[in-house]
């Protein structure tokens, strides 16, 4: 089988879900904003229950928290957040979705024995490949070949499989792992008193997703991945989706707003314990 269709058997169904994922979306609320709205906020407190919870006092009042930050009152903002979680969701969705297919179907390896299994195809590796056409047209290699033996030529190697239990524990591992990570960005990003300290934030953890990135690079391009990829595909695509998720997440929130929100709330507060007078009902005098 050539190279090309190993990379379908993952692109394909993810495609699918991404797609029929979308279409639901758009059937759910076309024509009508409300119920779009509503199926928006459902999606967001089911998936990030960790982060926007939905409160209801005695009185029947709906209070959307962020965190711990009241953002009912906010609703401009409140709809932004949604948004943005809701195209956070569709990106952690692909993300498993593609692990999860990745690791159900294909078995990939970076050795290639003589005598190799019939069922495993390997084919030339080459990590910097300018014409990708080529590459995904080409047939697989004879693994008794002398240039293959002698570590002349670099392989990857795909086997066909169906590990439905290492990828369904894997994929949840993966979102769980994400949620986690996505907790503690929350709680970090609000430790902020200011957006000075918002942005050292972003800072470091761009230098550490490109720290990530790099070392994926490196090891992906040396002999380094037959000792690291092999054997720990699970854990590095968990820790890929995660990273991504937490990228996103980091960026593009509207941390500086949500700091102001906390701010307000913390000198009303102050405020109200300074003078406790204020609060009380003054006599009526008649």
């Amino acid at each position: 089988m050539k190279d090309i269709y190993y990379g379908l058997i993952v692109l394909l169904p993810t495609i699918t879900c991404i797609a029929v994922s979308c279409v639901v979306i758009y059937v759910v609320g076309i024509e009508d904003a409300s119920r779009r709205e509503r199926f928006r906020r459902w999606v967001v407190t089911h998936v990030f229950s960790g982060i926007i919870k939905k409160k209801t006092n005695n009185r029947d009042e709906t209070r959307w928290l962020f965190h711990d930050i009241d953002l009912t009152e906010k609703q401009e903002l409140l709809s932004k957040v949604f948004v943005l979680f809701l195209s956070l969701s569709m990106g952690l969705v692909a993300n498993v979705v593609m692990m999860f297919w990745q690791i159900l179907l294909l078995d990939v390896t970076y050795s290639c024995e003589q005598n190799s299994e019939k069922t495993k195809d390997c084919f030339e590796y080459k990590p910097w490949n300018s014409k990708p056409s080529e590459t995904f047209g080409r047939d697989p290699i004879d693994c008794n070949s002398a240039a293959v033996q002698n570590g002349t030529v670099e392989v990857v190697c795909y086997k066909l499989v169906f590990n439905i239990g290492l990828a369904s524990g894997a994929s949840y591992g993966g979102f769980k792992l994400a949620m986690a990570v996505l907790n503690v960005a929350t709680t970090l990003m609000l430790m902020a008193s200011n957006t000075r300290t918002v942005r050292r934030i972003k800072t470091v953890v761009f230098l550490v997703y490109l720290v990530f990135v790099v070392a994926i690079m490196v090891i992906h391009a040396t002999s380094f991945r037959v000792l690291f990829l092999s054997g720990n595909l699970v854990f590095i695509l968990q820790m890929i989706t995660a990273m991504v998720i937490v990228v996103y997440f980091v960026f593009f929130f509207p941390w500086n707003d949500f700091i102001a929100l906390r701010r307000e709330r913390n000198n009303e507060q102050s405020t109200g314990l300074e003078n406790p007078a204020a609060n009380e009902p003054g006599d009526n005098v008649v």
